[in-house]
């Protein structure tokens, strides 16, 4: 390990101290907002914990007393939301792999007859063998094309 990236390394473990010190700082001050009579949504804003959209969600159901409910609703809401987005990128990714994969088939498969690396032949014995031109072969694989 060079020297300097034991620099780095004693530099990210450093800014993670000051992080994780800054944060312990923020619960404390929200824990001292709540026990002082204030909501809980604004502690956790003074936190930057939490998403404005969840700020907003724990303020409203601390505003009417149903804030356990609530509390649960955003907690199942954080544990789906990730699969869902993952759900939803491979429903966009999965017919693009199938296009791909079609037409590479298609343009193994289809395509110019002299093209096409390798053919059934019968030879003169009557038996059936594979075909394959090296040219034919090395133009497909290699995209060579022939000398004019």
């Amino acid at each position: 390990m060079k020297a300097d990236d034991g620099n780095r390394v004693g530099a990210i473990c450093q800014a993670l101290r000051r992080a994780i010190v800054e944060r312990a700082h923020a619960l404390g001050e929200a824990a001292q907002h709540l026990t002082e009579g204030g909501g809980l949504a604004s502690g956790l804003g003074r936190l930057r914990a939490c998403a404005p959209s969840t700020l907003n969600l724990i303020a409203s159901g601390d505003q009417v007393n149903r804030l356990g409910s609530v509390l649960a609703y955003t907690a199942e809401m954080h544990e789906t939301h990730p699969g869902q987005r993952i759900d939803r990128m491979l429903a966009l990714f999965t017919p693009l792999v199938t296009i791909a994969a079609g037409g590479l088939i298609v343009s193994v498969i289809g395509g110019d007859p002299e093209r096409r690396p390798a053919r059934a032949v019968r030879t003169e014995t009557g038996r059936t063998r594979l075909h394959c031109p090296v040219g034919a072969l090395r133009r497909t694989l290699f995209a060579v094309t022939p000398p004019a």
